[in-house]
């Protein structure tokens, strides 16, 4: 009985790691695509989140923005965001 409580739980941790790694790959695959829209280079963007999700806010160049992502992520708009801190740390 121990061993399959066990097993049960190694599976769970191994189903919620594949998880994470395809939401990140779905994140970057949304940042190429988001980049090549807006006509950006990857490297001047900066999301508050490693997971694709309404709301997020992304940087570009100096001004902030609030991501909206449809129910069916198909699509995405902007909406101009201002920070009330302004000092905010950026972690690579």
């Amino acid at each position: 009985m121990f061993f399959l409580f066990l097993a049960g739980a190694r599976y769970t941790d191994y189903q919620q790691a594949k998880s994470q790694d395809d939401q990140k790959t779905q994140m970057a695959a949304f940042v190429t695509k988001f980049a090549k829209t807006q006509g950006v280079s990857k490297d001047k963007l900066y999301f508050n989140s490693t997971t694709v999700s309404d709301g997020m806010l992304v940087k570009m160049d100096k001004k902030f923005y609030r991501l909206t992502i449809s129910a069916d992520q198909q699509s995405y708009s902007l909406t101009r965001a201002y920070l009330i801190n302004s000092k905010v740390k950026v972690v690579k």
